[in-house]
């Protein structure tokens, strides 16, 4: 396999895969890694490549998307699934 098929699977993995994975991980309050611990090795995968602040702008939208609105009584997906499966 050349290097330019490599690059150009690595960062379609990254759009398609990783990030799905991160959004899922964090949707359904998975512990796999924290949140913190994937982006430091996200970084260390991708710091090099020309596409990283974009792939870590999509990142940091995931986790604010994530993120409890202050003053918030709306609880998180997965809490309403645990709540509505505990009835």
């Amino acid at each position: 396999m050349s290097e330019a098929v490599m690059a150009a699977e690595k960062k379609h993995s990254a759009y398609t895969f990783l990030l799905w994975w991160y959004n899922y991980m964090l949707e359904n309050n998975l512990k796999q890694l924290e949140p913190g611990d994937f982006e430091e090795v996200l970084t260390e995968a991708y710091h090099n490549e020309l596409y990283f602040d974009d792939l870590y702008a999509h990142i940091k939208s995931i986790q604010a998307k994530h993120q409890p609105v202050r003053g918030s009584r709306l609880p998180f997906r997965s809490e309403t699934a645990a709540v509505a499966a505990a009835i």
